[in-house]
């Protein structure tokens, strides 16, 4: 056991001082006075130092760890020292343990992980196992509130592999989440889940419904990191479903601001500030400048998020005191992320800079990739603002650089393959357990039936037989129509693939066509230009048809670059925001204006000013622009094209009409689908390919709406788009 000097005098108490530092400290909070109480009463009682003297001292010094550190720390002392004159082995671990409970409390990491490492000795030598584990937790707390991350994992790694000896579920549990938390910090979101789903199976498996309620919130919170919010809702929903505000205050708070975490991640800031409000009050209730400055720093974010900056300020700066209090350099570094940032929205980025500066060399220091890539991307804007571009790009660079780590597909893969192994191992359990359960059933019918006449036994078993033929029968069937659906599918997906590939034989086909054509007549009069073979006023006569060539071949390549980066993306690449329909249909027609007007087409927009929907700005640009170029390709001269718009408090609905050709109803079915020999010519002998339309409608989708056209031959036709207004 390490040895170290206790300060001199400055915990020997006579026993008269002692009791009365008990009864002040007893007074002083009345939510804790009777048992306080109870337990000077009995101790009262015991005029001798014995082991019974130690145990009702250490019980005050659970009463106190929640109010009063110092009470904490003055009758752990005296318990310690009466411990050691009796030899009392697990009264002297649990007074080190205490000590070191009492100088977490008050921020001492350093020496609070002295005096548990001095308990854990005693434990060990007693073979105190369950105060081992819950030793080596404490001293994973210590060393994660110093952010030294490795040492951390390495306690906790020690506490599992204790508790998994011992068949200590509990602390083995509280093991895994804790270790889920460091992986989580440390941006491996992988090896982090994976702790938490292994807690999971813990505690399923015996039925702790507090540690189920933990697993699942925990594991919400990952996928709240990682942008999931179908499965972080889930999980935050059976965390909810689960928890029970029991226990110690410091846990409690823990859970409160775990659960505000992922509501914040998931956006839903009212639940967020609602939760982190709670966590507040309690720490403030105990006066811990540790949770203090955490729950500041993150109900700056939520204001932050929702637009109060001068709110977000004051409480990122109220953060930032108790963090200078606690000496807690990450959680200052938090602070100053949000100080930073809320500068750089109130358009004074120089003096926001070198707050985000230093928030980021802590969070090198200690390893918290996430936070990095953030900050760099603050950095970016902030450079960007200054119009310091070197800076700017330097640090666009390294945020890209830790996405790529953070939010990697192989990252998420690996997920996958982490919760389909519990899944799996899960099953296998069950079945197992089914097994057994058989087995048992099967012994007391065997013991039964030696004792029952041959006749019973004859049916008995002749049932089993029944049974297990009926099963096997079902299961035959079920299998043969899995089988059949398989192949059905299989032939579905088969079909769909040599559609898809005939299309692209069809696109690159056309593409090649339609490149070559306006490629080669752009570079024909350029040779005939330098060659003096054409003069400046044949040159003029030919620039409308090169324009026009040229103008085709320009949303050509933006609808095919814009179509595969929607395939290759999918999702990931829409931005949902609130857009104005008005300024993109205006902005669109001044852009195809010219080409109209060569053919003396008008285009009337009626659509209403600050008319709005809720989609990706850079797609909906794409769908209008294409449907207006669609509607002036197939208008004859002189036509009219009108733009209208038609908006309730759920959806908004946009309208291209025309005078043009119109659709027959076969034309009108092959619209947005992808199918060979699609391609139309134009009034004007203009070619496409049908991609055009193709990507309308996968955008449309994407964005949760909807794309209608009605035609009639000869009439003109309308296409109409349907966009939310308000999230679904």
């Amino acid at each position: 056991m390490k040895k170290r000097p206790l300060p001199h005098n400055t915990w020997r108490l006579t026993s008269a001082a002692f009791l009365c530092t008990l009864l002040c400290t007893v007074h002083c909070y009345t939510g804790y006075g009777q048992k306080l109480d109870s337990l000077k009463a009995v101790l009262l009682e015991f005029k001798n130092n014995d082991t019974t003297t130690v145990n009702i001292m250490l019980e005050m010094t659970n009463s106190y760890r929640d109010i009063s550190p110092d009470s904490t720390e003055i009758v752990a002392r005296r318990a310690l020292a009466i411990a050691q004159k009796n030899d009392y082995a697990m009264g002297m671990g649990k007074s080190y343990y205490m000590i070191g409970v009492a100088h977490t409390m008050r921020n001492q990491y350093d020496s609070s992980i002295w005096y548990y490492e001095n308990g854990l000795a005693v434990f060990h030598k007693a073979g105190l196992t369950d105060k081992e584990c819950m030793t080596l937790y404490n001293i994973n707390v210590s060393y994660y509130r110093m952010r030294n991350m490795d040492k951390a994992l390495a306690a906790l790694q020690k506490d599992s592999a204790i508790a998994d000896q011992n068949n200590n579920y509990e602390r083995g549990g509280r093991a895994m989440l804790a270790m889920g938390d460091i992986y989580r910090d440390k941006g491996q979101y992988a090896d982090a889940i994976g702790c938490y789903l292994k807690a999971l199976s813990i505690y399923e498996k015996y039925k702790v419904t507090t540690g189920i309620s933990e697993s699942y919130r925990d594991i919400a919170d990952i996928y709240s990191l990682i942008g999931n919010r179908s499965k972080a809702k889930e999980y935050i929903t059976k965390a909810s479903a689960l928890y029970q505000p029991i226990g110690d205050i410091q846990g409690i708070i823990v859970n409160y601001t775990s659960v505000a975490s992922v509501y914040g991640q998931l956006q839903d800031y009212k639940n967020s500030l609602f939760y982190y409000n709670k966590a507040l009050h309690l720490a403030d209730s105990i006066q811990n400048h540790y949770w203090l400055g955490s729950c500041l720093i993150n109900v700056g974010e939520n204001y932050l998020a929702t637009g109060q900056l001068d709110t977000a300020l004051s409480s990122f700066t109220k953060g930032l005191e108790q963090c200078t209090i606690t000496h807690d350099e990450v959680g200052a570094a938090f602070a100053r992320r949000g100080i930073g940032n809320v500068l750089i929205k109130k358009g004074i980025p120089k003096e926001g800079i070198p707050h985000l500066l230093e928030a980021i060399e802590v969070m090198k220091a200690a390893g918290i990739k996430r936070e990095i890539s953030e900050i760099s991307n603050m950095l970016s804007k902030a450079y960007e603002q200054t119009g310091n571009i070197g800076e700017a790009l330097r640090y666009a660079r390294i945020t890209y650089a830790y996405n790529d780590t953070l939010y990697g597909e192989n990252n998420d893969k690996h997920m996958q393959e982490v919760q389909f192994d519990y899944e799996l191992k899960k099953k296998q359990g069950e079945i197992e357990l089914l097994q057994k359960d058989r087995i048992i059933k099967q012994a007391k019918l065997e013991k039964q039936r030696a004792t029952q006449w041959g006749l019973i036994s004859g049916i008995g078993l002749l049932a089993i037989v029944v049974s297990l033929l009926y099963i096997s029968r079902k299961r035959e069937k079920k299998n043969k129509e899995m089988s059949m659906a398989q192949t059905a599918e299989i032939q579905k997906q088969a079909t769909m693939l040599e559609e898809l590939n005939q299309y692209k034989d069809k696109t690159f086909s056309v593409l090649s066509h339609d490149l070559r054509g306006p490629m080669n007549a752009f570079s024909s009069a350029m040779d005939m230009l330098d060659k003096d073979e054409l003069s400046v006023e044949e040159f003029m006569e030919l620039k409308p048809e090169i324009n026009k060539q040229i103008n085709s071949l320009n949303l050509l390549l933006d609808n095919l670059l814009n179509w595969s980066k929607s395939h290759m993306q999918g999702e990931k690449s829409i931005l949902t925001q609130t857009i104005d329909i008005h300024k993109i249909t205006v902005d669109n027609i001044s852009l195809v204006q010219g080409t109209a007007s060569k053919k003396m087409v008008t285009i009337h927009n009626n659509i209403p000013e600050h008319t709005t929907a809720l989609a990706d700005k850079g797609q909906i640009d794409v769908v209008i622009r294409n449907l207006i170029n669609n509607a002036i390709k197939f208008t004859g001269e002189r036509g009219r094209i009108t733009l209208s718009a038609n908006e309730n408090a759920e959806d908004v609905s946009i309208s291209v009409s025309d005078t043009g050709v119109g659709m027959t109803q076969q034309q009108l079915d092959k619209l947005f689908k992808v199918v060979t020999n699609n391609s139309t010519y134009g009034t004007g002998g203009e070619k496409g390919i049908g991609l055009g339309l193709l990507l309308c409608y996968e955008f449309i989708k994407a964005n949760k709406g909807n794309i209608t056209a009605t035609s009639e031959p000869g009439k003109g036709s309308t296409f109409t788009i349907t966009l939310p207004k308000q999230v679904s």
